[in-house]
């Protein structure tokens, strides 16, 4: 999956991010997680170019990893939450939500269509990994106006997101990873993960 099942305050992923053209440095961390009922919440901030720019929160349960904030501060709630990867999840599933995300205290309709692909080879500064395309374009609606941003996510297991592509439109971005530094030990940093098309679970 993308996120790491328990997030810790030492989770650290470095990326290099190129929008139209400009280089920018992106760092995710883990802000630390909490128990609530059957599931584990976490929350992982954006940071780019030295300056914090997103907090997302996550929720991890036997159903899966689901994405209840975003936007600045983690703001943005969403409702009902995103289901982000499912367990378990076979290569060639596509999965539809539909909802709302509350910015400023106004709800705004979006919908969001995911779907995983079996793992590739991807090359990246951090290493080579074998990766799951997770592919998901997103609609966002604000008044009469809907915003689409198509992304493609690359996550390999034991490590996460290795690569990633968005569209929007207007604009397009790329990432790849350059570091990342697990939270516990024995996870590895990089190096090539065996490919299977096993369900994620």
């Amino acid at each position: 999956d993308d996120r790491p099942r328990r997030a810790t305050p030492w989770y650290r992923r470095r990326m290099r991010e190129t929008v139209d053209a400009a280089v920018h440095k992106v760092v995710l961390r883990s802000l630390g997680e909490r128990s609530e009922g059957n599931r584990t919440l976490f929350f992982v901030e954006m940071e780019r170019d030295g300056l914090p720019v997103q907090t997302e929160g996550f929720a991890h349960d036997g159903a899966g990893v689901h994405r209840l904030t975003a936007g600045e501060s983690g703001a943005g709630v969403i409702d009902p939450p995103m289901t982000m990867v499912s367990s378990p999840m076979r290569p060639g599933e596509t999965r539809t939500w539909s909802g709302t995300i509350t910015v400023d205290e106004r709800p705004h309709g979006a919908e969001a269509t995911l779907k995983l692909l079996p793992r590739e080879p991807v090359l990246t500064p951090a290493g080579p990994f074998s990766a799951y395309r997770l592919e998901s374009e997103f609609r966002f609606k604000a008044g009469t106006e809907t915003t689409r941003v198509a992304t493609r996510q690359w996550l390999a297991p034991g490590v996460g997101l290795v690569k990633q592509e968005t569209d929007d439109g207007s604009s397009r971005s790329s990432a790849v990873l350059v570091e990342f530094r697990p939270g516990k030990p024995g996870l590895a940093a990089k190096g090539q993960v065996k490919t299977d098309d096993k369900p994620i679970r």
